[in-house]
């Protein structure tokens, strides 16, 4: 089924809430445009969101599911600070955050320095000869 309009998703929450055997021009009245109202009950009806009865059009089963159907889920957010601190678990250099985060040197130091400061992480550095110098979490 194709996602719902929200002039649609309007109508069938209205019509859902109202006990659901109501006739959905009911709900519609602030739709101006008699074509546009048509347009309307047309798209809901190829959908099967609602079925014609003698009384008017009413919600289906599958309109009601619709409305039901969960938000997908945003994905993570991860934050500049959050790679840096996942790569700090394992040992990083300065130059692999860089490129990780498109930070300058300055920035990445800046952070360093920041989470320093913090009581529960203890950052320590190691300085391997010919090596660029590693930190990481202890």
């Amino acid at each position: 089924m194709s996602k719902l309009s929200p002039t649609q998703k309007r109508i069938l929450q209205a019509a859902k809430s109202d006990n659901h055997k109501n006739d959905i021009r009911q709900y519609m009245q602030d739709i101006k445009s008699p074509a546009i109202r048509d347009k309307v009950i047309d798209s809901m009806l190829a959908n099967d969101l609602i079925t014609e009865t003698d009384t008017g059009y009413i919600i289906t089963e599958k309109g009601i599911a619709a409305l039901a159907e969960p938000k997908p889920a945003k994905p993570e957010r991860i934050t500049k600070n959050q790679i840096m601190l996942n790569m700090l678990a394992s040992g990083t250099t300065v130059a692999e955050i860089m490129q990780a985060t498109a930070w300058q040197k300055h920035s990445v130091f800046g952070m360093l320095s920041n989470l320093k400061k913090k009581p529960n992480l203890n950052i320590i550095s190691e300085k391997v000869d010919g090596q660029d110098r590693v930190y990481k979490i202890a």
